[in-house]
């Protein structure tokens, strides 16, 4: 079943140690893990998983601290948040809001380290860049990202759509938003990761 096939991939981690999917795989499942643990009525166990998923890619990064690595960490991140979200929802006494501020700060900083480190003919580039502007809390910085993109990269679809999206969301850009989805799309195909 799944802890089989997370013992496989386990050791295909220490096998191919530069590869982020893997210790993001086995950390995703660990937390998914960890909701069925919770769904039976066993805390402890599944915030032992879900400690365990956040282990699995802090060692990853000191590891193999690229952009790659952080951006596959700061998904896990993400999931993490997503969780403590819930959990404090049901009883923050225990998932209290300081757990979902550190997990959303541990996001951010993994979203802005991938983002330092990606170089322009790294493949995830671009979705670095949007996501990194998408986890930031400061609506200016995160303009700033995608302008920034924009202006290394004015004929890609997704940086073009990423930023129309932010600047629709201000009545003050929304014309600027529009401007932008107005401009024909270069010949070329979306591409996605």
């Amino acid at each position: 079943g799944q802890r089989a096939e997370l013992a496989i991939r386990l050791s295909l981690m220490k096998k191919y140690p530069d590869n982020a999917e893997l210790p993001k795989f086995v950390a995703q499942a660990k937390l998914r893990l960890s909701d069925r643990e919770r769904q039976r009525e066993r805390a402890d166990g599944a915030d032992k998983l879900a400690d365990e998923a956040m282990a699995i890619m802090e060692e990853a990064l000191k590891r193999t601290p690229t952009s790659g690595m952080y951006y596959a960490a700061a998904e896990v991140s993400q999931a993490r948040e997503g969780q403590l979200i819930e959990l404090n929802r049901r009883n923050s006494a225990k998932y209290k809001q300081e757990l979902v501020n550190e997990a959303r700060q541990r996001k951010q900083e993994q979203f802005a380290k991938a983002q330092e480190l990606a170089r322009p003919d790294d493949p995830m580039y671009v979705y670095v860049h949007i996501a990194a502007a998408h986890a930031v809390n400061n609506d200016e910085e995160a303009e700033k990202i995608l302008r920034k993109l924009m202006g290394e990269r004015p004929d890609d679809q997704q940086v073009r759509l990423a930023l129309a999206e932010h600047l629709a969301g201000k009545k003050e850009t929304r014309n600027e938003a529009l401007e932008i989805l107005d401009k024909q799309f270069a010949a070329g195909e979306f591409k996605g990761p």
